[in-house]
């Protein structure tokens, strides 16, 4: 589907980066970050949108949905490794590493189409979630940008797999 409105386009990329990162940022030290904002509005929105606004088939559109929800829900953090596995003994959890998060987050895209957003996106998540590590840029990079980023780029493979 070449003829995507450019409209449209924006509006997927800004309910993508807003709500990820609504989803994950904390307000004040009342109001915490509102996690259904990112794990369950914004998969519903935008599986909506697939099936609404682009046609996809409906069976796609619920995979991706229900996909999005189970690795949205996945934690990245500090605790988290970058390479390897590892036990969290404090809350009795494995912690992935983020390298396969990042693949994860992307992957539910693919019930939309495929596309190199696919491949991308998972490397600028990794990128700019070392960036704000990183400690040169730990203050201009702060975590409200990359949440956004992250959020953007997902809207962005969405767009690549079903245009």
């Amino acid at each position: 589907m070449s003829d995507m409105n450019e409209w449209l386009m924006i509006l997927i990329l800004m309910i993508s980066a807003g709500l990820w990162a609504a989803g994950g940022t904390r307000v004040n030290d009342k109001i915490d970050g509102q996690k259904w904002l990112r794990r369950i509005l914004l998969p519903v929105i935008l599986s909506l949108l697939a099936y609404t606004m682009f046609h996809v088939e409906l069976w796609r559109c619920i995979a991706f949905a229900l996909a999005s929800m189970v690795v949205f829900s996945l934690g990245y953090g500090d605790k988290n490794p970058w390479w390897a596995f590892k036990w969290d003994f404090i809350d009795h959890k494995p912690l992935l590493p983020k390298w396969l998060i990042a693949a994860l987050i992307y992957a539910p895209t693919a019930f939309l189409g495929l596309s190199w957003w696919l491949v991308i996106s998972p490397a600028v998540f990794l990128l700019t979630f070392a960036a704000s590590q990183w400690e040169p840029l730990k203050k201009e990079f702060v975590w409200i940008t990359v949440e956004f980023l992250h959020g953007f780029m997902l809207g962005t493979a969405m767009i690549g797999a079903i245009n």
